[in-house]
């Protein structure tokens, strides 16, 4: 197992390093490829190996999408700081890509790394500004309409676990009707 993992980050890495310089950097088709193979990934251990590749490949896609991963993993293991500091970096350099839904993505990930610890106050600062990018973003991908709800989620979230009177209920109730519209 072990060998086809080696065989396969070799694999991707020479892919990315050796792509055409006229090309877009980061094409839909390449950002699929590798969401898919990290989103099957749920060890830390192998995620840490994609990211030195992409490091070496100098992807910087590869390399947002792997911090993302990592912290989704971290987080689900309850191992929050790691989370957090993974989903910084991966704004970070989100930011320096200046790849608008990537920096929502990372945000709503550091919304939901803190509310799952209980600082509800950074939780919706960081949703807000995610659903504040959204709001300005042109089009309405599927992309932007989920990450839409996971802020406005993350949001009413945050105002049903401070017990704030119906503010909460309200962002859930709007949530549970964009979320049908988002399948239709």
């Amino acid at each position: 197992m072990k060998t086809y993992l080696y065989i396969l980050i070799a694999g991707l890495s020479i892919l990315f390093a050796c792509r055409k310089s006229d090309s877009p950097p980061y094409s839909e088709e390449a950002r699929k490829e590798i969401d898919s193979i990290l989103q099957k990934n749920r060890n830390a251990d192998s995620l840490l190996i994609f990211l030195d590749s992409f490091k070496v490949a100098n992807n910087m896609y590869g390399q947002v999408a792997t911090y993302g991963q990592l912290g989704k993993v971290y987080r689900e293991n309850a191992s929050f700081d790691d989370a957090i500091q993974y989903h910084k970096r991966g704004l970070e350099m989100a930011t320096q890509m200046n790849d608008t839904l990537e920096i929502v993505k990372a945000l709503n990930n550091l919304g939901t790394n803190y509310r799952r610890i209980g600082i509800l106050t950074e939780a919706s600062e960081y949703h807000f500004r995610a659903l504040g990018l959204i709001e300005k973003m042109k089009g309405r991908t599927y992309d932007i309409k989920k990450n839409r709800l996971v802020a406005m989620n993350g949001i009413g979230n945050i105002y049903l676990r401070k017990n704030t009177a119906g503010k909460g209920s309200v962002v859930y109730t709007l949530q549970i009707g964009r979320k049908l519209c988002l399948f239709k």
